[in-house]
């Protein structure tokens, strides 16, 4: 029965909305409380007739943008975009949007993740290493010094792309007249080790 930061702000007058990625915002965890509008934008590529030809445009969808199945910043961008044009001007708004690029499996991205390839090491290699922290904990495999270097530049890839984006929001704000009066908070609900304790 712990209050939410949205239930708190719409018994406060503020207009509620959550754009989320993660399956764990929902209804059955209780973390919905307080939204007038969730948007799980995660479920999308699940509540749709997976025909071919879907299954085709998700996929090219996928390789042309990069973005993964379960929404991405580039979809849920668009989504807010689309919230702020139409939400109520006559109340402040308390808007969460949660992204899941920086979450294994990562994503190679050209213009973000090779600045990051370690020093005398090959696109091909940073790809292909293991994302898999199960099979590393189980004992299956082995990762080495090189391998979490390689992980970590995927991951600062991902960070890079979404700080990117971020900046595209913040665009966004500034076009509508909202940036100098928004408060934005940037957090996460965990970390990564890449190779602290010698795992992921």
């Amino acid at each position: 029965d712990l209050p939410t930061m949205a239930s708190v702000l719409n018994r406060a007058g503020y207009e509620t909305v959550g754009f989320c990625n993660n399956p764990w915002v929902a209804p059955w965890t209780g973390l919905d409380r307080g939204f007038e509008n969730l948007l799980q934008v995660w479920r999308e590529p699940y509540t749709t007739n997976l025909t071919l030809g879907r299954m085709a445009y998700q996929y090219t969808y996928w390789r042309a943008t990069g973005n993964q199945a379960v929404g991405g910043v580039v979809k849920t961008t668009e989504q807010v975009s689309d919230w702020l044009d139409g939400r109520d001007r006559s109340r402040p708004f308390f808007a969460f949007v949660s992204l899941l690029e920086a979450h294994e499996p990562l994503d190679w991205r050209d213009e973000f993740t090779a600045p990051f390839v370690p020093a005398g090491d090959t696109e091909l290699a940073v790809r292909n290493v293991n994302q898999n922290p199960y099979a590393l904990w189980a004992g299956n495999l082995t990762m080495t010094p090189a391998d979490f270097a390689r992980y970590a530049a995927m991951y600062d890839g991902e960070i890079r792309y979404l700080d990117h984006h971020l900046g595209r929001w913040f665009g966004e704000l500034e076009k509508r007249g909202l940036f100098d009066d928004t408060v934005v908070v940037i957090t996460a609900d965990h970390g990564e080790l890449i190779g602290e304790h010698g795992t992921l």
